[in-house]
């Protein structure tokens, strides 16, 4: 989470807009805290014509291949020397199908997919969004239904893009803030 919201706080301040994802943040290595988006087919590898370009003299100039199509993000790894690993295991041939928060590995640079603005787990006793205290009285008619609860992380997924530019105005105003 602390690489994602350093990502989305230096996008701010470059002025870039932030991104819903997906993306890739450099975990570790030289360009670490850098967000790389992930616009259908893309190339990760050191040479100038990779669409990902890492500065790593273990990534081979085209070292693998990473696709989202459809809501989900792919991985393949081309034939590079050092090979690809994902959450520490070396990928074999063919196309392999990520997961929010996987870790890819490409030469010394770590990597972790982030797919979507994630907000982290729920505090403990944390209601849903739009859920009811349990005491509340029932929904009546015309009132909403309460929504089924959800463990484990809450996305923001499809919020509009001005929300998410709020979003990162208020973590850029929190951050300068907190350096003040």
């Amino acid at each position: 989470m602390r690489a994602v919201a350093q990502a989305l706080l230096r996008d701010a301040l470059d002025g870039e807009p932030p991104s819903l994802g997906p993306w890739l943040v450099v975990a570790s290595g030289r360009s670490a805290g850098r967000r790389m988006p992930i616009a259908g087919e893309e190339v990760l590898g050191r040479s100038a014509a990779a669409s990902l370009r890492l500065e790593d003299p273990h990534v081979s100039r085209r070292h693998a291949r990473i696709a989202s199509a459809g809501g989900e993000v792919t991985l393949e790894d081309l034939g590079s020397r050092s090979g690809t690993r994902r959450n520490g295991r070396r990928l074999r041939r063919g196309v392999h199908r990520l997961a929010p928060g996987d870790e890819i590995e490409a030469g010394a640079t770590r990597l972790r997919l982030v797919a979507s603005l994630d907000v982290g787990p729920e505090p403990r006793g944390a209601l849903p969004i739009g859920s009811a205290p349990r005491n509340a009285p029932a929904p009546g008619p015309g009132l909403p239904s309460e929504p089924p609860a959800r463990a484990g992380r809450r996305r923001l997924a499809g919020v509009p893009a001005a929300a998410a530019l709020l979003l990162a105005a208020c973590a850029v105003s929190l951050a300068l803030a907190a350096l003040a």
